[in-house]
């Protein structure tokens, strides 16, 4: 997992977390410090395609959820801690 992956998900995380309702590409992209939407869903893809994504049945933005519910109630600095013992090089 990329550093920028992982600043996604913590993104995506914490804002599902705090509202219910997952970020738009334009948030996720402010987030991420770029302006364009394509460079969030690259992103997006590949955190899809890693597993650390779902994507629901509609292809809106925001309809994206965490493949594992129990991520919400994992501190970001535990989660950094865990991926570092599982050997998870970021970046």
């Amino acid at each position: 997992m990329t550093e920028r992956q992982l600043l996604v998900l913590n993104f995506i995380r914490e804002r599902i977390e705090s509202t219910g309702v997952c970020p738009s590409l334009v948030e996720i992209a402010g987030a991420m410090g770029v302006k364009s939407k394509s460079n969030a869903h690259r992103v997006i893809g590949a955190l899809i395609r890693d597993g650390h994504l779902c994507r629901g049945a509609s292809r809106s933005s925001r309809n994206l959820r965490l493949a594992n519910d129990n991520l919400r109630k994992v501190s970001t600095s535990a989660l950094m801690a865990e991926l570092e013992r599982r050997g998870v090089r970021l970046g």
